[in-house]
């Protein structure tokens, strides 16, 4: 009789265990098809702002920059939840359906940043582009010690960030590292140049020029 009990006690919670793996599954893939349907969607408006910014090229109207700068204000937000969420997948490990989303987010990412330095050039803008070359890696930490630097700077200096994993394997990031010659992480690229870090808020700032207040 207590080796039946002892035997049904393991069923139950053998039972429960693969209902709680069940449910952690399905929250985590419901959390994967938002992540899809909003990169999705961001992939959708940065082909707006392309849109966009070849007008202004054909036209060179200064009424556009104002309508530009604001429809930027609003991607570099979406950019900044959007690449919170995607660290946070990635340090879970998720299902392998998320790296083609990723890459897909880290895409748009890098046309977002091209765009933005385009419209310098036609706007007078007094934002700075930051890119942000990190590494998936686990065993980054300085990247992880740099992306927290970039997060107390963003938000008092007028600068608009994008990121991208030198472990991911496109066309368009080896390009950006064989111009910058990023061969590790972590890297900032500010105004055409590559910084290599990790580095303190005061260096960050120094280069940005955004002294704190």
């Amino acid at each position: 009789m207590v080796k039946l009990n002892y035997a049904l006690a393991i069923l139950v919670a053998l039972n429960i265990a693969l209902i709680a793996f069940s449910a952690m599954n399905y929250f985590d893939l419901q959390r994967l098809l938002r992540f899809g349907n909003d990169v999705s969607a961001f992939g959708s408006q940065v082909q707006d702002v392309q849109v966009s910014m070849s007008m202004l090229q054909e036209s060179n109207q200064s009424g556009y920059c104002q309508i530009l700068d604001q429809t930027y204000q609003e991607k570099i937000n979406q950019t900044n939840l959007l690449t919170e969420r995607m660290l946070t997948y990635e340090r879970a490990n998720l299902f392998q359906e998320f790296f083609a989303l990723k890459a897909n987010f880290l895409l748009s990412n890098i046309q977002l940043w091209q765009l933005s330095r385009m419209e310098k050039q036609y706007c007078p803008s007094p934002h700075q582009d930051l890119l942000y070359a990190y590494s998936s890696r686990q065993d980054c930490y300085s990247c992880q010690v740099m992306g927290q630097v970039i997060d107390d700077v963003r938000y008092t200096c007028n600068v608009r960030v994008f990121v991208m994993d030198v472990e991911q394997s496109l066309a368009s990031t080896d390009i950006v590292k064989r111009k910058y010659n990023i061969t590790s992480a972590p890297v900032v690229v500010v105004n055409d140049k590559a910084y290599a870090g990790p580095m303190t808020e005061a260096q960050l700032r120094a280069i940005l020029n955004c002294p704190a207040k």
